[in-house]
């Protein structure tokens, strides 16, 4: 039998309103040893067609705002 692998504990804040995220996030994260925390705000989201580029401005208006690294979550849904 494999020993369980320990992790350091880690503290993640998520910007986000949405406590379905965070609860995904926790669950997914959880296991290796990171604690999210959610903060809850609101962010303006840009109507770029790249999810990578609308997280990395979710990113920087929560850091502006807060002061702090944290961590957003953006997808999207394409149709061609």
């Amino acid at each position: 039998m494999m020993a369980a692998t320990s992790y350091p504990t880690m503290h993640i804040h998520f910007a986000t309103s949405n406590a379905r995220k965070v609860e995904n996030a926790r669950v997914a994260l959880g296991r290796f040893g990171i604690d999210v925390e959610q903060i809850d705000m609101e962010l303006i989201e840009s109507r770029a067609e790249d999810p990578a580029a609308i997280a990395r401005e979710k990113a920087e208006q929560a850091y502006h705002a807060l002061g702090q690294p944290v961590m957003v979550e953006d997808s999207g849904f394409f149709i061609d």
